[in-house]
């Protein structure tokens, strides 16, 4: 991956020492560097995400971490995504709606992921589109950890996530933070 910051802006945001207990420092960087005044743009080149085979455990311990890294961000936005997964809000109103509204919304997820994989180049097998609903309703779950949890698991270490994603052991920054 290549990044471009101009050394100004760089040295606006006090270098790249400055982030060294962030777990997240690549959007640490981004919005410091606009938070300076400068101007941020995002490649248009989408990257691919190659994800290895791992256990169900691990895969959610994952989610939970990417959940922990949003919420450390802006639990505002945060609180805004549960509106982004609709499914489990379907089956929550299927008694009061119908109960037809989960098996549409499952079947509009199905055909969202497929089209997404066709676009970006992934080969998903059948298998893996028919457990969408069952990762959306994990994904559900998953989404409410961060209101209760802030610990996490970083590389062997167990560490607290604190704002903007800064590591902390015991309260103290693993490494301090100009």
């Amino acid at each position: 991956m290549r990044t471009f910051t101009r050394r100004r802006a760089l040295e606006a945001i006090g270098g790249f020492e400055a982030f060294a207990s962030v777990l997240a420092e690549d959007q640490a960087i981004g919005l410091a560097v606009r938070d300076a005044g400068y101007r941020v743009a995002l490649s248009p080149v989408v990257v691919r995400n190659v994800v290895v085979k791992r256990t169900l455990r691990r895969a959610l311990d994952r989610q939970i971490r990417w959940n922990q890294i949003r919420y450390a961000f802006s639990k505002a936005m945060y609180s805004a995504e549960f509106l982004v997964n609709p499914l489990p809000l379907a089956i929550v109103l299927a008694p009061f709606t119908s109960l037809l509204l989960p098996v549409m919304v499952a079947s509009a997820r199905i055909a969202q992921v497929g089209l997404l994989s066709r676009a970006t180049g992934a080969r998903l097998q059948l298998r893996d589109l028919l457990l969408v609903p069952l990762l959306d309703v994990l994904q559900f779950g998953a989404q409410f950890v961060p209101y209760i949890d802030d610990r996490v698991t970083w590389r062997g270490h167990d560490v607290r996530l604190g704002p903007n994603t800064v590591l902390s052991r015991g309260g103290e920054a693993l490494l301090p933070v100009p």
